[in-house]
């Protein structure tokens, strides 16, 4: 294969245009195709996961172009971002592609360049134009470059110029304008006036910028499966993550305690009893493991601590029963001091009294180390909702005295805090019997079939 110097028309690379658009540029301005071995090396160089071959194949086309860049060396031998954290989620849209051509027609028409910028994961549109990259021909053919003929045209001879692009979402424009923003991004002359909102609040490390997309992609895909999911159709990261990245960080922690609490909208009660592979464990898991991830920008953690925070359901060191995510915490608060109000007053003088108090780390550590009868997780939860519901109903305390003498015997509790009584209270009921525990449950149940509507 010739050397491009030899070629009697030599094309000066612009600043900003891609490896490959130069390479077909050039051919095509000296009356030829792009040899099929340059595509080779080329698909090699873009898409390859063998270090060795990609390397090989890079110095055949540096050898090729007689230019070695820095940015394209980086871009494609270092590959950076390829070290993206997917343990929350797959990351194939991290993974580039020479098999397909995107281009926004107006850019072509207008300086007849391919961008390097297109080629960037989550770029999905031109932010000059606001417009969705084209990947399709109006004949329905796919654009690639083994495909494109001299002077930006489909094999099909219409000019990529005349191609319309839809307009695109605030999520894309948003999640692109992330990308531009971050350093060694090739920006060409067009875009370098371009003002991007908010730049100071994103990360200016474009690989941890894709780590904060990972990890809002696991969170937002552990909220929306259920606990048998079923296939649901992979989309790209801008259109998958709506709001979620258009409104980050300021508005990230709401709108995603807003997707949990939807998730749960269906569960009633204070407290929910999970099983050990419940998504929702899953979920929680992986935001406190999240909060701690150094991998990611110091926003992106500074929500996610916010986010545990706000919704801290673990009620138990296991997070076998937790607060119900889909209340509000003013009204988990107040559901909470109107139980403790009312066991205090009614119900605790009528409960056998017990000279072994227990502090409130004694019951953490001893609920955390009694997970023998796993069935019993469902009553206790239950049980517990039903006190709840008898406190707002303001259940007389005579209704309750068969319960409260089956109870088992609890020293003073009036100095606990109500979310410390609750505790004190299922500690006591996972160190029953299953049998007295299914009792204590049949008692209140009655009491409470007795109440008024």
């Amino acid at each position: 294969m010739l050397e491009m110097v030899k070629f009697p028309v030599r094309p000066a690379r612009q600043l900003g245009e891609s490896l490959a658009g130069f390479i077909a540029r050039h051919y095509a301005a000296n009356g030829h195709t792009t040899p099929a071995a340059v595509h080779a090396a080329l698909a090699i160089v873009y898409q390859s996961g063998d270090n060795p071959m990609r390397a090989t194949a890079w110095q055949t086309v540096c050898t090729i172009t007689g230019d070695a860049r820095e940015e394209d060396r980086r871009r494609w031998i270092e590959r950076p971002f390829d070290g993206a954290n997917a343990r929350f989620y797959r990351k194939a849209w991290l993974r580039s592609s020479y098999s397909t051509l995107k281009i926004c027609p107006e850019c072509v028409g207008a300086h007849g360049l391919h961008l390097a910028l297109w080629e960037f994961p989550l770029i999905e549109v031109c932010i000059l134009h606001k417009s969705v990259l084209v990947e399709y021909c109006v004949c329905g053919s796919r654009l690639t470059w083994r495909k494109l003929l001299a002077g930006w045209k489909c094999r099909c001879k219409l000019p990529l110029a005349d191609l319309v692009a839809a307009k695109a979402s605030i999520a894309q424009i948003a999640m692109a304008s992330d990308v531009l923003r971050s350093e060694g991004i090739p920006l060409p002359e067009s875009h370098r006036n371009l003002h991007f909102a908010n730049g100071t609040t994103r990360p200016k490390d474009l690989a941890t910028h894709y780590e904060d997309v990972a990890m809002v992609l696991g969170l937002r895909a552990l909220i929306v499966q259920t606990n048998a999911p079923r296939a649901m159709p992979v989309r790209p990261p801008a259109r998958a993550m709506g709001s979620l990245m258009a409104s980050w960080p300021g508005r990230f922690e709401p709108v995603l305690a807003r997707l949990l609490r939807f998730k749960l909208r269906r569960k009633a009660g204070l407290l929910v009893a999970l099983q050990l592979d419940d998504s929702v464990i899953k979920l929680l898991m992986h935001l406190r493991a999240a909060s701690y991830n150094n991998l990611l920008s110091d926003a992106a953690r500074s929500c996610l601590t916010q986010l545990v925070a706000s919704i801290d359901t673990r009620m138990y060191a296991d997070a076998r029963v937790v607060f119900n995510p889909s209340l509000e915490i003013a009204t988990r608060e107040q559901q909470l001091a109107r139980l403790a109000s009312w066991w205090c007053g009614s119900i605790a003088p009528m409960v056998e009294p017990s000279h072994s108090a227990l502090t409130t780390a004694a019951v953490q550590t001893q609920v955390a180390l009694r997970p023998e009868d796993q069935t019993v997780y469902p009553t206790i939860a239950k049980i517990l909702n039903l006190l709840v519901e008898a406190a707002h109903a303001g259940l007389p305390a005579e209704r309750l005295r068969r319960f409260a003498m089956a109870w088992p015997p609890m020293d003073d509790v009036r100095h606990l805090e109500p979310s410390e009584l609750l505790v004190h209270l299922a500690a006591q009921l996972q160190a029953a019997t299953p049998a007295h525990v299914g009792f204590l449950a049949e008692l209140v149940e009655q009491s409470l079939q007795r109440v008024p509507k």
